[in-house]
């Protein structure tokens, strides 16, 4: 191979590998052991975006690591080829801040999370997302409820989407000039959910207004120092 094809190969490469951030999606919602959360979304157009779940748990019997096979996309048509027909979308993690909590994200894909800082029943998705693909680092999910492996419905779902309601004024240091998160937003549909390319995007389900984005870094300063001690509690 000629040596400049070979070195405009390798910066191709690199700077392909540069676009993808580290991006969390946190979803807060009470579920039972029968329910499963799944996420679906898009750039501006509505198109998918390229994803790469970070966390990949050691247990070969985790129901997110199974359902994690061949989800390589966020985008709003559920299922990709590959992954198993029980998947509905990009799958979650439900996590807990219970540091003695008997299940952990890292092996069983589910359990005492470092990154959650509030409570139990935050769904979380942790990708590897391709920002080249977004609206200027901006992206729109909503959220997408299983239970028994088929869509459910409920008061605020229809056939397991999430219904977002009471429009979209969010807090955080990301935002533009700190206003509402609606303003600039004209490109995005109102019924979504909005998140921002490398950061930590959280909301509750259904919930339009009660959400905020911060960095990473922030979120990880909040983290409480982890023990050692695991207790084997029953999952709730």
């Amino acid at each position: 191979m000629d040596s400049r094809l070979f070195v405009c190969f390798c910066l191709l490469v690199v700077t392909r590998a540069e676009d993808f951030q580290r991006t969390l999606v946190v979803i807060y919602k009470q579920t039972v052991p029968s329910e499963y959360l799944f996420l679906r979304g898009g750039d501006a157009e509505g198109n998918g975006i390229p994803i790469w779940q970070i966390v990949e748990p050691e247990k070969e019997s985790s129901k997110f690591r199974k359902l994690s096979e061949g989800d390589t996309m966020l985008d709003w048509h559920g299922r990709e080829e590959g992954q198993p027909k029980e998947a509905f979308g990009t799958p979650l993690m439900w996590t807990t801040n219970n540091q003695s909590y008997h299940l952990q994200t890292n092996k069983d894909g589910a359990g005492y999370f470092n990154i959650n800082i509030a409570k139990g029943h935050m769904w979380i998705a942790d990708l590897d997302m391709d920002c080249d693909k977004t609206h200027d680092g901006w992206f729109q999910y909503k959220g997408f409820i299983t239970q028994n492996g088929k869509p459910k419905y409920e008061s605020n779902t229809y056939d397991g989407w999430e219904q977002v309601r009471g429009g979209s004024v969010c807090e955080g240091e990301l935002l533009p000039d700190g206003e509402n998160f609606k303003s600039g937003f004209e490109w995005a549909d109102p019924q979504n959910h909005f998140g921002k390319c490398g950061s930590f995007n959280f909301v509750s389900w259904g919930n339009g207004t009660f959400c905020f984005i911060h960095s990473i870094e922030f979120i990880e300063s909040l983290a409480p120092p982890e023990s050692s001690e695991v207790e084997d509690e029953t999952e709730k």
